[in-house]
């Protein structure tokens, strides 16, 4: 299974260890994003985010069927940090939309048109 373990929860962990890396470039190159994005570890995207996918109108979270998630940066500690639900525990493993909106479910997931 590799870093994380396996299975959703292991999911997230690699999704945690990935948020850390981005932090660590921010503060090497002194910038901060304004979004992050996840997508399947199994299915890279086969073509551009839709362009509603970036635009900062102040949804946290934006999501695709495949499970791609665009989530605005200064929400995605808070994402990632919520406590394990059932809810996260029935998502597919590769759905990172799923496993952070059903840890948040107070957070609104926008659907994104699919990207291919």
């Amino acid at each position: 299974p590799g870093v994380g373990g396996g299975g959703p929860r292991g999911q997230l962990v690699r999704m945690t260890k990935c948020f850390d890396m981005v932090k660590e470039v921010e503060v090497a190159h002194v910038m901060r994003y304004s979004h992050v994005v996840f997508w399947r570890p199994d299915l890279r995207p086969n073509g551009p985010l839709a362009p509603m996918a970036l635009t900062l109108d102040g949804a946290v979270l934006r999501t695709d069927l495949e499970g791609t998630a665009v989530v605005l940066r200064d929400h995605v500690g808070k994402l990632l940090s919520a406590p394990w639900t059932a809810g996260q525990a029935a998502c597919d493993v590769h759905h990172c939309g799923c496993l952070l909106s059903k840890g948040n479910p107070t957070v609104s997931a926008q659907l994104l048109p699919s990207n291919g």
